[in-house]
């Protein structure tokens, strides 16, 4: 009976540390286009690699989709990005992760909306794996169809000089942990106070 007693500790312990994390898992590195109009590759202004990805002309260019990305985002809590914009102003645009589901009419997703109040670079983190920012019954986290960026729709009205920059998109395994995670900084610049 007593080898057992060290194992049971063992197996104790095991499951008090939880799975492995998974590694990060790139979805998009910014160093081309894949062939969307409306996106130019920019290897002047980059935060990552070689180049990034320049959006611009949002009235004729509103909105751009990724279809070509791992399809299970099971496991992973977080999609991390950045995003720089030349200048700050009141325009937005929205992030949508497609799961589209047969079963339901209209379009299944999960949508973030981005405010373009800042200038320079910023890190956009969104939640993955739960309910936050659901449009109707995606299918699941596990069947993803894509990403899109859109300037219209969902209260966005495009702005002809709006100029963003994107670079480095990457889901992150980070599992849910007591605390703040913005910083007092991130909190005050998400305040809408109108």
């Amino acid at each position: 009976m007593r080898p057992i007693l060290p194992l049971c500790a063992l197996l104790a312990a095991s499951l008090a540390l939880g799975a492995a994390p998974l590694p990060d898992l790139p979805l998009w590195d910014c160093e081309d286009t894949r062939g969307l109009v409306g996106l130019e590759l920019s290897r002047d202004l980059k935060q990552a690699g070689e180049a990034s990805v320049r959006w611009r002309n949002h009235p004729e260019h509103s909105s751009f989709r990724l279809d070509d990305l791992p399809r299970d985002w099971s496991g992973h809590h977080l999609l991390r990005f950045w995003l720089h914009n030349a200048a700050a102003s009141n325009a937005r645009c929205m992030l949508i992760i497609h799961s589209e589901n047969e079963a339901t009419e209209g379009m299944d997703y999960w949508g973030f909306p981005i405010r373009l109040n800042f200038t320079g670079w910023r890190e956009f983190t969104f939640p993955v794996g739960g309910k936050e920012g659901q449009a109707r019954d995606p299918r699941g986290w596990d069947q993803i169809d894509g990403i899109s960026f859109t300037a219209s729709g969902w209260g966005c009205i495009p702005q002809p000089d709006t100029d963003l920059h994107l670079d480095e998109f990457r889901l992150i395994h980070d599992p849910p942990r007591p605390g703040p995670l913005l910083s007092d900084e991130a909190f005050f610049a998400e305040l809408d106070l109108d």
